[in-house]
């Protein structure tokens, strides 16, 4: 996700301060709200709704989705403390990163389950942003904290200990360029930025990253005119592109999938198709509307893609 994907939902007035230049902004801090099981939209809509809170931050990213509840040139009420507790070796910012200098990011937990923690997709989304926040105010990947770092706040509980900060979350912010794994999915990388809706040829090899930057895997590729020729090209569990061409094509009884120059078609079987699903029938139709497979039923809409 990048900076464009952000849902303004200003917190109400009174919970953040005074108009800054952003040009003081020399600290990105990282917290967690606090809660199992939360979204970006409850505690941004929170802020809006509720007055005089004391408290505030400007971003709240979770799975799919990030809101700014304090504006970038406004201060929001984060890191502000008149004590320190250093007994775990936290506050060592106390006094230098304050809520004038300071973004403030806080992270939810989507996952419900008796314990305070935080999905990988959310982790993904948070790097994201915060290394495109690094570029835009010129904050090096060492002043990027924790809330633990400036009050002694066991805050993100889950990354008190140094280490769980750095290898789960702070040493991604300066990955190398190339192949990354982060969680389950590769990314490529290119001047410290991941890429994005491209192909790139590696070692002879082709490979696409999709919208989000994930590496296609297993699943058919929209080509690049797709609205015009509705060609695919198909990548392999290992990302690679076979080197086929296949197209979609129809007839009075619908629509199907055939290698372009072959004649290969899906027939009873799940295919993928820009990070959707699509089910073939055994005469090789895609399925729209309902069909029981495997013992479920399952929906589809008027363009074949699944829906539940």
């Amino acid at each position: 996700m990048t900076l464009n994907d952000v849902i303004q939902k200003l917190a109400h007035r009174s919970n953040y301060g005074a108009y800054r230049n952003t040009s003081v902004i020399e600290y990105i801090v990282i917290h967690y709200t606090g809660n199992d099981g939360d979204r970006s939209f409850n505690n941004a809509n929170y802020f809006q709704s509720n007055k005089y809170l004391e408290t505030s931050a400007h971003l709240f990213i979770d799975d799919t989705k990030i809101y700014q509840s304090v504006p970038f040139d406004y201060v929001a009420y984060s890191v502000g403390s008149k004590t320190v507790d250093t007994s775990m070796g936290g506050g060592k910012y106390y006094k230098k990163c304050t809520n004038k200098n300071s973004i403030n990011i806080e992270l939810c937990d989507t996952n419900r389950n008796g314990t305070y923690d935080v999905t990988q997709q959310t982790i993904n989304n948070a790097i994201d942003i915060t290394k495109e926040l690094m570029a835009k105010f010129n904050i090096p990947a060492s002043r990027v904290i924790r809330h633990f770092d400036v009050t002694g706040k066991r805050c993100p509980s889950y990354w008190v200990r140094d280490s769980e900060w750095e290898s789960k979350f702070h040493s991604k912010l300066t990955v190398t360029d190339g192949w990354n794994k982060e969680g389950n999915f590769w990314y490529y990388y290119r001047k410290g930025q991941k890429v994005k809706s491209e192909w790139i040829n590696e070692k002879g090899k082709y490979y696409y990253l999709k919208a989000d930057a994930a590496m296609a895997s297993n699943e058919f590729v929209k080509s690049s005119n797709y609205d015009i020729d509705k060609k695919l090209y198909y990548v392999n569990k290992e990302g690679d592109w076979d080197c086929e061409t296949y197209r979609w094509a129809s007839d009075d009884k619908g629509w199907w999938i055939c290698k372009v120059g072959g004649s290969w078609y899906p027939k009873n079987e799940w295919e993928k198709v820009d990070n959707k699903w699509y089910y073939f029938d055994n005469e090789g139709y895609m399925v729209t509307g309902t069909k029981t497979i495997d013992g479920q039923i399952r929906s589809f809409n008027s363009n074949g893609e699944l829906v539940g």
